[in-house]
């Protein structure tokens, strides 16, 4: 059996996902503005588990980098990446890293 296929995001598909964000978070009554998490993740191809494991100190604003050290768990807690592999330090497109800044 082969490996499934990669998906890779087009720009439609990102414009799709980050458009309705954008206007949810301009909303008065929005708590939360998602826009730069799911910026982060169709940027860099960050799993779910290992996105929503980040915190603010994985983020090198100096050097523009992103350390992925965690995953969040289904059973509601912080375990580590699936693979040795899974650990790994990233580098943030510019842009990217001014809007988390």
């Amino acid at each position: 059996m082969s490996p499934p296929k990669l998906h890779g995001w087009r720009d439609g598909e990102v414009k799709g996902l980050l458009d309705p964000s954008e206007v949810a978070a301009g909303r008065s009554e929005s708590r939360y503005d998602d826009t730069p998490l799911l910026r982060l993740v169709s940027s860099l191809g960050l799993r779910i588990g290992e996105a929503l494991g980040l915190q603010w100190q994985d983020f090198d604003k100096d050097n523009g980098t992103l350390c992925v050290a965690r995953q969040w768990l289904r059973s509601a807690e912080y375990g580590p990446p699936k693979t040795k592999a899974g650990t790994r330090r990233i580098a943030i497109p510019a842009e990217l890293r001014d809007e988390l800044i």
